[in-house]
């Protein structure tokens, strides 16, 4: 969080002194997984994101977006027969938190005939909490991973927005993680992999 403070104070600098920056405040659902190598079983988990955005006109119909969000993402498995104990079942579940400052280009534009706001670039994630649980039929065991969850991640942002009124923003944002999200042996080579739906109100 230390790391964080810095980048945060330098944003708001920029925020009062450049009055061609819009900023707002965003708050939405998402359902993320993970993907890569040695898939099983994982399915979508639903979770929670918000914070605050900042827009930047660089240029007619060209935007810098950044902000600063938190977004809790993980995933949890369909039903499995244990390997431990026989003729029961067994579900995982893992949920990670981050304070992620996503960098996007937007441009308004029109693609395969939709006009709306585009967005492209990346977010820098990082790593702030980690849960997880196992259930062996109604009975639930904590799972420490907090040690196993690398420190920051880097995120594919591809997405849409468009304003409702004047202030009002639906943003869907579209997110696929570039580094392994874990450390551990069994999950090297996976990644997260986000849907986020938000509703922001711009000022």
């Amino acid at each position: 969080m230390k790391k964080i403070i810095p980048i945060l104070i330098i944003i708001y600098a920029a925020t009062f002194a450049n009055d061609k920056i819009q900023y707002g405040i965003f708050l939405g659902g998402n359902a993320s997984s993970v993907f890569g190598e040695y898939m099983t079983n994982e399915i979508f988990k639903a979770g929670v994101n918000g914070g605050l955005s900042l827009s930047n006109k660089m240029a007619d119909n060209l935007y810098l977006r950044t902000g600063l969000y938190y977004i809790n993402k993980g995933f949890k498995t369909s039903k499995i027969k244990s390997k431990d104990y026989k003729n029961r079942d067994e579900r995982y579940y893992f949920l990670s938190e981050y304070i992620e400052i996503p960098f996007l280009i937007q441009f308004h534009g029109s693609i395969l005939e939709i006009e709306s706001n585009w967005m492209a670039g990346f977010g820098v994630g990082f790593n702030i909490r980690n849960r997880g649980k196992t259930k062996v039929d109604d009975n639930s065991y904590i799972v420490d991973i907090e040690n196993d969850v690398r420190f920051f991640e880097i995120n594919l942002i591809l997405g849409t927005n468009k304003m409702v009124g004047n202030h009002f923003n639906v943003d869907v944002r579209a997110s696929a993680g570039l580094l392994p999200y874990n450390t551990h042996a069994d999950f090297l080579g996976k990644r997260h992999v986000s849907l986020l739906l938000s509703l922001g109100y711009f000022l």
